[in-house]
């Protein structure tokens, strides 16, 4: 008998495929994309579904632990015409006039997105308001957010006169361009502005790097048994828990006291196919994709603490 040590549940919803889950909150509250008459955005709390972004490309990146989802949806069903930047959960259910784009919101509901002026900034959902993100001293503004801490921290991919693997600490107006070593690129980061890292090139493993990211990254092996895969990262917790997949069809959890394991050891998934993990909440629930016999559903894997 397996002592597994997380909780399955499937979700489905009317027959519906639903497509590709996005993001998880510490309550379990999840959105992604379904396809569902040419595609809409889902949300699922307490049990239930609802939808927004309906008849339109729609991608929903972010959740916080309010409940608030950020997103964009494409206008006229695709045609590659202007994005609309969305606001859903908690009551809210708001279009951001103009294209637009939101990719993450914090707890403190401050958001990174694209502004309907085409430039990158940062969007005050409490005042309505956006702040732009360019340096301020050389005016440089190929910066693309990430995550935006709590305390404010805004961290992302950057291509302003620096190496192409390089990222960006922003705090207020101050801008900390960080270059990883071995050519090494940030995939994600977390609240305590931790980054996971990960190479371009395959085999290759992921390594994490803790602020202010002056020692060596640590490497964070592989499953034992296997070898000669390429380990990609999809998320990764407040407390250091990493997640991701490997192209030879692994899911792994790593964390500092366990290591790197096979998710399927940990979780019952059985008559579930292609299992991909796409995000991990603040403490650690996950949330993943697979295929039944009926279609696409999505899983949360909710940890057993003992």
């Amino acid at each position: 008998m397996h002592a597994y040590q997380y909780k399955v549940t499937t979700l489905t919803y009317k027959g519906e495929q639903l497509f590709f889950p996005e993001a998880i909150n510490d309550s379990d509250q999840v959105v992604g994309t379904i396809l569902f008459d040419g595609g809409a955005c889902a949300y699922y709390s307490q049990g239930s579904f609802s939808m927004f972004g309906a008849g339109y490309l729609c991608d929903a990146p972010s959740i916080n632990d309010a409940g608030i989802a950020v997103g964009a949806t494409e206008q006229g069903n695709g045609n590659q015409d202007p994005v609309q930047g969305m606001i859903y959960g908690d009551g809210l259910n708001e279009d951001i006039s103009g294209p637009s784009a939101f990719g993450f919101i914090n707890d403190e509901d401050v958001i990174a997105g694209v502004q309907p002026n085409g430039n990158n900034g940062i969007y005050d959902l409490k005042t309505g308001t956006w702040t732009n993100v360019a340096d301020p001293k050389t005016g440089c503004a190929d910066i693309y957010l990430h995550i935006i801490t709590d305390s404010g921290i805004a961290l992302g991919g950057t291509s302003c006169g620096v190496p192409n693997n390089s990222f960006v600490a922003i705090s207020k107006n101050r801008y900390h361009y960080v270059t990883p070593p071995n050519n090494l690129g940030a995939a994600t980061f977390n609240d305590a502005e931790t980054a996971v890292l990960q190479s371009a090139q395959c085999p290759a493993d992921a390594f994490l790097w803790k602020h202010p990211w002056s020692n060596a990254p640590l490497d964070l092996g592989t499953i034992p048994g296997d070898s000669g895969d390429c380990y990609r990262t999809s998320g990764i917790s407040t407390s250091d828990e990493v997640i991701g997949w490997t192209t030879g069809g692994y899911n792994w959890v790593w964390d500092s006291v366990n290591g790197m394991r096979d998710l399927a050891k940990l979780a019952n998934l059985s008559g579930l196919t292609a299992v991909q993990v796409t995000a991990i909440s603040k403490h650690g629930h996950i949330l993943a994709q697979a295929k039944t016999s009926g279609g696409w559903v999505w899983l949360i894997l909710d940890p057993l603490r003992s």
